[in-house]
């Protein structure tokens, strides 16, 4: 117990050099998949554990641009299944990245000691470029006007375009129905006007763009 106590990730004072943890060395081996604007990781644990058997992994994003020499840290909404801190697994699916974009990642490799250390967490880096997609999700959409059997909308650019928006498609049907019973309406701007509409009735209305590489998801 005497040992323990003064055993720590710098160096061991009365106590065998061998029993004294240390942080782990960075992952090895790290190949990706990319899927349009997603992106498989997969690794090896590192070859040194630091004697222990704790050993997790963060990733860190980058966005980079060709014309500027500098990477800046990704958006928020980039997802992370199962999670992009802590992880236990050697693999990670990363997903909602900007179409046509050069990124770097990083899996950095902790353990119970790395926060003790002055040294930073070793870590393993890694370049690719996404490839073309379709548009993002169009965020939200207005109601500009209404008459008795008409209705005029407007929604903004998907933020994520990944391209030219080529038009828009409407998708609306009753309530009370399903989308199987929908009408569809294409329209070259952000804008568009139904008509010939049942008063009195609650309708149910999505949008989504299209571009060279296809539809996105609807609204």
């Amino acid at each position: 117990r005497h040992h323990t106590t003064y055993c720590t990730v710098y160096s061991c004072l009365h106590c065998i050099p061998s029993s004294c943890p240390g942080v782990p060395s960075g992952p090895r081996n790290v190949i990706s998949i990319v899927n349009e604007t997603s992106v498989i990781l997969e690794w090896h644990p590192p070859r040194e554990t630091g004697a222990r058997d704790d050993v997790t992994y963060n990733i860190v994003c980058r966005k980079c641009r060709a014309d500027r020499p500098s990477c800046s840290h990704c958006d928020d909404n980039v997802e992370y299944v199962p999670r992009q801190q802590g992880l236990t697994e050697t693999r990670v699916f990363i997903s909602n990245l900007w179409a046509h974009t050069p990124y770097t990642f990083e899996i950095h490799a902790f353990n119970g000691v790395t926060n003790k250390s002055p040294y930073p967490a070793q870590h393993v880096s890694i370049n690719i470029t996404t490839n073309q997609a379709a548009p993002s999700m169009v965020p939200i959409m207005h109601q500009v006007s209404s008459t008795m059997k008409s209705f005029t909308l407007s929604w903004p650019q998907p933020e994520q375009p990944n391209g030219i928006i080529l038009d828009y498609e409407l998708r609306y049907y009753e309530k009370d129905h399903t989308e199987l019973n929908s009408t569809m309406v294409r329209s070259q701007t952000n804008t568009a006007r139904v008509e010939g509409l049942r008063p009195g009735i609650m309708y149910m209305v999505q949008v989504r763009a299209r571009t060279v590489a296809g539809f996105g998801k609807y609204s």
